[in-house]
């Protein structure tokens, strides 16, 4: 089942101003710059909500969230289940604004919301996703046999080098576009998570399509109003 959080995160549209000392403030203004510097446009939170509450994903997303399997989340702060839901939502966004198939969406949710339930510990930790990957298969998620398998793909590979992913595209036997794409929406909605860490941490370099870099102050502003609510 969702969290409260997130409930009051969409359904009653939680929403307040981030407070300039939050997570070293700076850091979003630099990253502001940055977007300025490469003539991105970012999306004002506002904007962020209303496209996922109008999403043709929404009642998708809901449904797995409201049925999420919460005996296989990590139990963490860090990583655990707002971690997951808060990529969700990310990866929603991406889906709905990179015009995926609902089927795409449905594995870009169902990895956001597992990615990380073969984590161990909160340490840097390179193949928690393949332990992830293998354990997606207790969860019997109802997806036919190729999106199982790009699913199991972008899981394993999100916390891998990218260049580890390219190297063995040829030889996944799987939907080449469908797979990059699964690849490229939980990389992207995982980095912009790293703002929970501290912004320092998000190197925009790393993200991948442009409109994930349209997401960063919206990715700061979801933190702070995850930390309002839990406070």
């Amino acid at each position: 089942m969702k969290s409260k959080t997130l409930t009051a995160i969409l359904d009653k549209e939680f929403n307040t101003e981030m407070a300039a000392e939050y997570f070293n403030f700076s850091y979003l203004q630099d990253k502001l710059a940055e977007l300025k510097a490469r003539g991105v446009k970012p999306y004002t939170y506002k904007e962020f909500i209303k496209t996922i509450k109008q999403s043709k994903f929404y009642p998708l997303f809901s449904s797995l969230c409201n049925n999420i399997q919460m005996e296989y989340i990590y139990k963490s702060i860090t990583h655990g289940i707002f971690h997951n839901e808060r990529v969700a939502l990310l990866s929603l966004f991406l889906a709905e604004k990179l015009n995926l198939a609902e089927i795409d969406a449905k594995i870009a949710i169902y990895a956001a919301l597992y990615h990380d339930i073969g984590r161990v510990d909160d340490s840097v930790d390179d193949l928690h996703g393949t332990r992830s990957a293998k354990l997606v298969n207790k969860l019997n998620l109802p997806l036919d046999d190729e999106s199982m398998k790009i699913l199991k793909i972008a899981m394993t590979y999100h916390s891998l080098a990218d260049s580890k992913f390219y190297e063995n595209l040829n030889s996944f036997g799987t939907d080449r576009e469908r797979t990059i794409m699964a690849f490229k929406i939980i990389k992207d909605a995982d980095g912009l998570g790293r703002v929970r860490i501290g912004g320092g941490h998000l190197n925009l370099k790393y993200l991948r399509t442009t409109e994930a870099l349209k997401l960063v102050p919206a990715a700061f502003q979801l933190e702070y109003n995850y930390k309002k609510i839990t406070a």
